[in-house]
């Protein structure tokens, strides 16, 4: 039997906050190693092998011991999964921030989407209705940031980006909703321009 094996979590953290034992540290680690491998299943990071998520696992796991709140009724298991979960997806932006810096895969929510593989833009909203338009991890990591996106607008701009990927114009929107066209051009600018902010933020 280990020495630590019987030991909890969120007393190993607590061990480690007094003094970093390798063979409590080494425990720890091993316990989450299936998060690793799940994470890396989801989150591939181009270039990345599976020594660097090890890596980048333990420089987490590092992090989260030194951060994590003992008295507060958190499992250490749910926080740590948090943290690494987004210490990954933040290489991955950096990665294709990189590529749009460079030319690359430029992400456009003015010019029409473009199908071929060797394409360089990219229409955004396009993207968020064709998971088979863009990379597999672009679209995932597009796809989770419209989530927060959509809780930004109004039920009309809302009503406008819908009709927008279902190619419906907005004189068809305008009469459904018995509004005038230029309240629905004013909807979907003011979307627009939200999704800008959302997707071009500086990291």
């Amino acid at each position: 039997m280990r020495l630590y094996e019987s030991t909890t979590n969120e007393d190993l953290v607590a061990i480690l906050k007094e003094e970093m034992l390798d063979e409590a540290f080494e425990e720890l680690f091993n316990r989450f190693i299936p998060m690793i491998y799940s994470i890396r299943s989801v989150y591939t990071v181009p270039e990345f092998q599976l020594d660097d998520y090890f890596q980048e696992g333990r420089i987490t796991l590092l992090n989260a011991i030194n951060t994590f709140e003992c008295n507060r009724n958190v499992y250490f298991a749910s926080f740590l999964h948090r943290l690494y979960k987004n210490h990954i997806y933040n290489k991955l932006r950096k990665v294709y921030s990189l590529k749009r810096q460079n030319g690359f895969c430029d992400l456009s929510i003015d010019t029409p989407h473009i199908s071929e593989k060797t394409s360089q833009e990219i229409n955004i909203l396009e993207v968020i209705s064709d998971p088979h338009c863009f990379e597999p991890e672009a679209t995932m990591m597009i796809k989770e940031r419209a989530n927060d996106y959509f809780t930004q607008l109004s039920a009309l701009e809302k009503k406008a980006i819908v009709s927008f990927l279902g190619h419906t114009t907005y004189e068809n929107v305008a009469k459904e909703l018995e509004l005038p066209v230029d309240t629905i051009r004013s909807a979907m600018s003011r979307a627009r321009r939200k999704i800008r902010l959302e997707f071009n933020e500086v990291d």
